[in-house]
């Protein structure tokens, strides 16, 4: 049970326990390069709608994950996912789609964008942004 206007992306407290504070992993556009370069190196980055996620988007993030030391995801915004995927998708909301990417712990920042495609580099990823 949610608390009324609770962030999905934030941790909230019940009477049971103290959920985690996903929304320390969403990376802001404006805090993109020092995030980027404050990271442990190498840093593996890759991108996807990751709409319904599944054991595969689990064991393919956590195999990127053991490819570095970081793991960044950019995640496609819903008007980027509706541009590639059609207007039925996304069928699950950004801000929930990003909320169970950030419990993963292979994730270390995601951040979400608007372009369809991946843009290589962190300075071409923050102009897409």
């Amino acid at each position: 049970m949610r608390a009324a206007g609770a962030d999905p992306l934030l941790g909230r407290r019940d009477n049971r326990r103290v959920l985690p504070d996903f929304a320390a992993k969403l990376c802001p556009r404006a805090e993109l390069l020092p995030r980027l370069a404050a990271l442990d190196r190498p840093v593996v980055f890759t991108n996807g709608v990751f709409d319904i996620l599944h054991r595969g988007h689990v064991t393919y993030l956590a195999q990127a994950r053991a490819e570095g030391a970081s793991l960044v995801i950019g995640l496609n915004s819903d008007a980027s996912t509706r541009r590639y995927k059609g207007p039925q998708r996304p069928l699950v909301p950004q801000e929930e789609r990003a909320a169970l990417l950030l419990a993963l712990e292979p994730v270390d920042e995601l951040i979400i964008f608007p372009a369809t495609h991946y843009v290589a580099g962190p300075e071409r990823m923050e102009r897409a942004i």
